[in-house]
């Protein structure tokens, strides 16, 4: 009896590409977020859809960066993908991959992630809050401060 092999959601089947180029001004009219710094890939923020010229492909709001100009992204701050972003002659190769929102490991990612962001902001809150004496003692004085 033979098994029936069911199909994984691989999300090697949402992966993209596609080509956009810029507008006489120069411009590309697709916004990118994200980046190392905030710790996610960058992402399509906004496609100004009546402006941008696609040469082939497409791309949509809320779609992951993986490449740009055969150059993976992942991992780079956001300052960097925009400088490989600019110093494209021609048209810009995107390779982009839908996120999956409703398998239930990423959903309860991004919850996860929010969670974290809270709780950064949170402890930035109380960083910098002002603090009583940090020594209770006022004749002690540490031995490396200058004087």
């Amino acid at each position: 009896m033979a098994r029936v092999i069911q199909k994984k959601n691989h999300w090697s089947g949402r992966l993209s590409e596609c080509a956009v180029r810029r507008d006489p001004r120069g411009e590309l009219h697709v916004t990118l977020r994200g980046g190392a710094e905030d710790g996610q890939f960058p992402y399509v923020a906004h496609v100004d859809a009546d402006a941008v010229l696609y040469q082939f492909g497409g791309l949509s709001v809320g779609e992951l960066v993986l490449e740009v100009e055969g150059l993976a992204v992942s991992g780079l701050p956001l300052y960097d993908v925009l400088a490989v972003v600019k110093n494209c002659k021609g048209p810009v190769h995107f390779k982009t991959v839908r996120p999956d929102l409703t398998f239930p490991c990423c959903s309860s990612l991004l919850l996860h992630e929010a969670d974290i962001a809270f709780s950064w902001a949170s402890r930035c809150e109380k960083a910098s809050a002002p603090k009583g004496n940090l020594f209770p003692d006022q004749n002690f004085r540490a031995p490396y401060l200058l004087q």
